[in-house]
């Protein structure tokens, strides 16, 4: 949002508890960890990861590559526009007035507090984890074995047995990593399969997700989510243990995860005292879609006033929350309506437009944007979709006329050269009375890779003919996607069209 900002030529304050941007994504600590246990764990963890090799060799040189890739973004801010200045400014923020908030550091005492107003105020200010009130969160015994998917990035050292609650990506994603660095594992929750939370992923990858862990040794427990009961550990990092209300089996751990979902991270800001609503569903700000503004106070839907929300804490958009990318879109969907930018300049730059109430930036996506985005999950291996899944499709159409294909990656050339998972696949969803293309879901190391051009067939309405058509680029795992399209088109009921 800043560089967005930057690039209208305007002065930007950035209000950062820690007083420092970073540049890296969104639990960028457990991408590290995926990182770090491909390299020094293995995948049936039968060899422990050194962890200090995981803090030298991968945690801290991120940290120091993050830090020093957000300088080099603000220099090019300066360079892109010399009108544009950049405040960092240590501490919270919440609202006091209309377009005007109160930053607090609550670090020194001696910092006296400031007060900021602003043409236009941008929340972004993310998400927490949930956490259950039945367990024991406050216990200093708790200390080093309680943890939710925000403090589990400072656990610090690498468990004997991780017990992991919960069936969504974060929970999946945890229990892949600590497989992988060489800890044992168990994962347990409610719904009858990992991933099963109403996020759109295609049964096939829940499948294929269940046949993996397994096949790797995490313990899966399927509807068994509850608690009866936790022993903490008589001491820092010993063992606990759990009781599981369902079954009465018993989990003996020295780190317990729970995560059980994510809420918005606004109910902080004193939405009220600004003329805005309150935040709503789990402390999100409500906002319009197309311009991502709040909600104000007023009677009715009313989102007049130049305060934005993008991100996590956000409610309304179009844009899926499980998009990693959805806070850049939602930034560029704020920025469009926020600012007023012309064409591009011959040299590169973009100049302000000052005749324009509101303009748009690169492109008009505040008026039309796609109609789906592609989704990718860093878990292990990587899980990427978009469109509509299998069960998806035939809720909306029809079992008659929904048809999908499945290749298997190593019915690639490139897979003849880098053997991979056998379990590996991309799985395309299409029409059976035109052969057209409306969802793909891809199981496998690449997967992000290869999802957007999918989206973008989905997107214009591409058909199987024109996917089989094409030339990928020469060994590469693009050649699935032709041949699902080739073996699918013999069960579309039209002629083949002519070339």
């Amino acid at each position: 949002m800043a560089y967005l900002a930057g690039l209208a030529g305007k002065k930007i304050a950035i209000v950062e508890p820690r007083g420092r941007l970073l540049a890296a994504p969104t639990g960028w600590v457990s991408k590290v960890l995926r990182e770090a246990g491909r390299e020094l764990g293995s995948k049936d963890a039968s060899r422990r990861a050194d962890w200090g090799r995981v803090l030298s060799d991968f945690l801290e040189p991120t940290a120091q590559r993050a830090f020093a890739l957000t300088d080099r973004t603000l220099e090019q801010l300066h360079a892109v526009s010399t009108a544009c200045s950049v405040s960092i400014l240590k501490g919270r923020a919440k609202f006091t007035g209309e377009m005007q908030v109160q930053v607090v550091d609550g670090s020194d005492e001696r910092e006296p507090q400031r007060t900021v107003r602003a043409g236009s105020i941008f929340i972004a200010t993310g998400s927490l984890a949930n956490r259950l009130a039945s367990l024991p969160w406050s216990s200093s015994r708790a200390d080093g074995f309680l943890f939710d998917s925000d403090t589990i990035q400072s656990v610090g050292r690498l468990p004997r047995h991780v017990a992991i609650q919960g069936a969504g990506v974060i929970g999946f994603e945890y229990a892949s990593i600590f497989r992988r660095l060489g800890a044992d594992v168990t994962l347990f929750f409610r719904e009858a399969a990992p991933l099963d939370v109403g996020i759109g992923i295609d049964s096939s990858v829940k499948q294929a997700v269940l046949r993996r862990m397994t096949k790797v040794g995490v313990t899966v427990l399927c509807e068994d989510g509850d608690i009866e009961s936790i022993l903490l550990p008589e001491r820092k990092h010993g063992m606990g243990r759990i009781t599981l209300a369902n079954s009465g089996r018993t989990i003996e751990c020295d780190v317990f995860m729970s995560a059980i979902g994510r809420h918005g991270n606004a109910d902080t800001l004193d939405l009220p005292a600004a003329g805005l609503a309150a935040p709503v569903r789990g402390n999100l700000v409500h906002v319009e879609p197309s311009s991502m503004r709040a909600r104000t106070a007023k009677d009715g839907l009313d989102f007049s006033m130049p305060v934005y929300a993008i991100g996590d804490c956000s409610y309304g958009s179009k844009i899926t929350g499980m998009l990693l990318s959805s806070g850049q879109a939602h930034a560029a969907i704020a920025a469009n309506h926020a600012f007023s930018l012309d064409d591009q300049r011959s040299d590169g730059r973009l100049k302000a437009n000052t005749s324009a109430a509101s303009g748009a930036l690169f492109s008009d996506v505040s008026n039309s944007y796609p109609d789906h985005s592609a989704v990718a999950l860093w878990t292990d291996p990587t899980i990427a979709y978009a469109g509509l899944s299998e069960e998806a499709a035939v809720a909306k159409l029809g079992a008659d006329r929904v048809g999908a294909v499945k290749v298997y990656f190593t019915d690639t050339v490139k897979a003849c050269v880098r053997p991979r998972g056998k379990d590996e696949f991309l799985k395309l969803v299409y029409t059976k009375d035109g052969g057209v293309i409306i969802g793909v879901s891809i199981f496998g190391s690449d997967a992000s890779e290869i999802v957007q051009n999918v989206c973008s067939s989905i997107n214009r309405g591409d058909t199987l003919w024109q996917i089989a058509r094409s030339v990928p680029p020469a060994v590469t795992y693009q050649e699935s996607l032709r041949t699902a399209a080739l073996r699918a088109i013999h069960s579309v009921n039209v002629e083949q069209p002519e070339p």
